[in-house]
């Protein structure tokens, strides 16, 4: 919705993302993959836990191929 993605523009989303790939050293957690094209995936739904939305524990790092992975799975 364009609620959310007023939100996820926030700096502390910014942060929060930089902090989870920091912590996975930046490399996919999935595949191992390292660089660019990396995303920060919430564990725990981001619209269903606003609560969680900037808790490090609720974020993995994963490459964009892994992301889309997980989601096409989560979807059926």
């Amino acid at each position: 919705t364009p609620r959310n993605r007023l939100i996820r523009g926030t700096i502390e989303l910014r942060l929060w993302r930089e902090a989870v790939f920091a912590r996975d050293n930046w490399m996919c957690q999935e595949c191992g993959r390292r660089g660019d094209r990396l995303n920060a995936h919430h564990i725990k739904p981001f619209a269903e836990y606003p609560e969680l939305r900037t808790s490090i524990d609720n974020g993995v790092t994963l490459c964009r191929v892994c992301h889309i992975e997980l989601h096409k799975l989560n979807i059926k």
